[in-house]
């Protein structure tokens, strides 16, 4: 038999053959990806007033976020402080992420029948913590001239 045969079907010639159409299959699914998550990221980014609050909440029906305040406020020297405040009603046990983020001399301050407290982050411009409790959870964040607070429910 003939190797040099042009006619004769090898695994070899086969994956050759199809080789474009596979590599271009590739880059199309990639390309697809790419485009996928750079959508979810950009499409809903908004960026909050400073006398808004940020509430994100992505809860059961077991759990409630209310009293939601803000309040700017300015010192003797003139430096600008914000807080932000929130009640988390959880009727069965929960577990929270919270989220404080602000300029500077960021502090996250949580007060309720807490079962379990973790840090999970922290630096100059931001705190995550992770509680788990029942009942009645406040929380509260503040830091230099503006801050955000965020609670996400992780009971599921």
């Amino acid at each position: 038999m003939d190797k040099t045969n042009p006619l004769l079907r090898t695994p070899g010639r086969e994956a050759r053959r199809h080789a474009p159409a596979i590599l271009g299959a590739v880059v199309a699914a990639i390309a697809l990806m790419v485009v996928l998550i750079v959508a979810s990221r950009v499409g809903g980014a908004r960026t909050p007033s400073p006398d808004e609050p940020t509430v994100t909440t992505a809860t059961p029906a077991d759990v409630v976020v209310t009293d939601q305040t803000a309040s700017p406020t300015v010192d003797a020297s003139g430096s600008a402080a914000a807080s932000r405040s929130l009640s988390v009603q959880c009727k069965s046990e929960c577990t929270l992420v919270l989220t404080a983020a602000g300029d500077a001399d960021v502090e996250l301050t949580v007060d309720g029948p807490l079962t379990h407290a973790r840090l999970l982050a922290t630096d100059p411009t931001s705190t995550r913590m992770q509680v788990v409790g029942t009942g009645t959870i406040q929380v509260t964040a503040s830091a230099a001239r503006q801050v955000d607070l965020t609670v996400a429910d992780e009971s599921r």
